[in-house]
């Protein structure tokens, strides 16, 4: 049976991954992605632009200019997931299951 409790943590969950994945899927589509050599004649402007550039080299994207509010929203972000993640780890934690050498030892047990 699932309590409420975990029936809100799965809609949390699934509300936080749509938001991550609107704001991803947004703001993917439309970065920059500048050679580190370009970014490199003119850095100055790619940190006043305030637009999020990927920097590739060779083709390969290495880096990526964010605002740092950008940066600090995504940390919060990662923070406010990790915490649930621990709080869900707990709450199993309180109502365990059954372990493997538990079911192993009522099935080679069991009368039948």
């Amino acid at each position: 049976m699932v309590t409420l409790t975990q029936v809100r943590t799965r809609l949390a969950r699934g509300q936080f991954v749509a938001n991550v994945y609107q704001m991803y899927h947004f703001s993917m589509s439309a970065i920059l992605a500048e050679p580190v050599r370009q970014v490199r004649d003119h850095l100055s402007e790619v940190i006043e632009r305030v637009e999020p550039t990927i920097i590739t080299r060779h083709g390969r994207e290495v880096a990526a200019v964010i605002s740092i509010d950008d940066l600090r929203h995504y940390q919060e972000l990662e923070s406010r997931e990790l915490h649930r993640l621990i709080e869900e780890r707990r709450a199993e934690a309180e109502h365990p299951g059954y372990s493997l050498a538990e079911v192993l030892h009522e099935t080679l047990n069991r009368d039948e």
